[in-house]
C-alpha cells in the first residue's frame, strides 16, 4: 500500500501557485503575522512574492526568509511616516484618549496611506513588473486600501484580505460589509462601557 501510495504522489499534478502578499509594516507584530503566511505558503511548494510598504521605517524585519523576493517601498528621508505617531514615539506616554483628540495624530494615519499608494501607482518599474509576474493570487493587510485598486490595475486576482487583529470599522465600511456581531456590544454594556464605545466610533 506505501509503494502505491508514494507512486500516487509522484503521478498527481501539484499545483503550485505563484503568490504575492502586500503587506504594511507597522511594527515587528504586523510583519510577523505576514512572515508566518509566507512561510506556511512557502511550505505548502507555492511561490511567494513580499511587497511591503514601509509605513513605519523601524519595522526593518520581514520576517521571513522563505519569500522568493522582497520589494519594500520606503519613503524618501524627509517624507512623513507613522514613526511621527505620539503612541509609537511613547507607547507608554500616550494614551488612546490623547491619541483621539488630537487632529496632528489623524492626519498622519490619513496622510501617510495616501502618500505610499501615490508612490506605488507613480513607479513605473514597480507596475510593469506586478503586470509581467502573473501572479495566480494576492493576499493583503487590510490596514491600507490602496492594494485593492492595485492589483485590480495591474490584473492580479483573485484578492485576499487579512487582518493580523481585529477588523477596524473603517475597513469594514470601505468594503460594505456588515460589521461582526462579534465587535457589537451586546445589551448588557454598562454605560460607561457604551459611551466609550460611542466616543471611539
Amino acid at each position: 500500500m506505501k509503494l502505491f501510495l508514494t507512486f500516487l504522489a509522484f503521478i498527481l499534478p501539484v499545483e503550485c501557485l505563484k503568490i504575492l502578499i502586500y503587506q504594511v509594516a507597522v511594527g515587528r507584530s504586523h510583519m510577523s503575522f505576514s512572515g508566518a503566511l509566507t512561510d506556511i505558503l512557502a511550505d505548502a511548494g507555492h511561490e511567494v512574492h513580499l511587497l511591503i510598504s514601509e509605513w513605519n521605517p523601524s519595522a526593518k524585519d520581514d520576517c521571513t526568509k522563505r519569500a522568493t523576493s522582497i520589494r519594500r517601498i520606503r519613503m524618501p528621508p524627509n517624507g512623513t511616516t507613522i514613526s511621527h505617531l505620539a503612541h509609537l514615539a511613547d507607547p507608554f506616554k500616550m494614551t488612546v484618549w490623547k491619541y483621539f483628540s488630537s487632529m496632528e495624530q489623524f492626519k498622519i494615519m490619513k496622510d501617510v496611506p495616501s502618500l505610499f499608494c501615490k508612490m506605488i501607482i507613480n513607479d513605473d518599474e514597480l507596475m510593469k513588473w506586478l503586470r509581467e509576474q502573473h501572479f495566480d493570487a494576492a493576499l493583503t493587510s487590510m490596514y491600507d486600501l490602496c492594494p485593492f485598486g492595485l492589483f485590480h490595475v495591474t490584473g492580479i486576482k483573485p484578492v485576499i484580505g487579512y487582518v493580523a487583529t481585529p477588523i477596524i470599522s473603517n475597513v469594514i465600511a470601505a468594503l460594505k460589509i456588515d460589521s461582526p456581531a462579534s465587535y457589537t456590544p451586546g445589551n448588557r454594556a454598562t454605560i460607561l462601557f457604551s459611551t466609550s464605545i460611542t466616543l471611539i466610533r
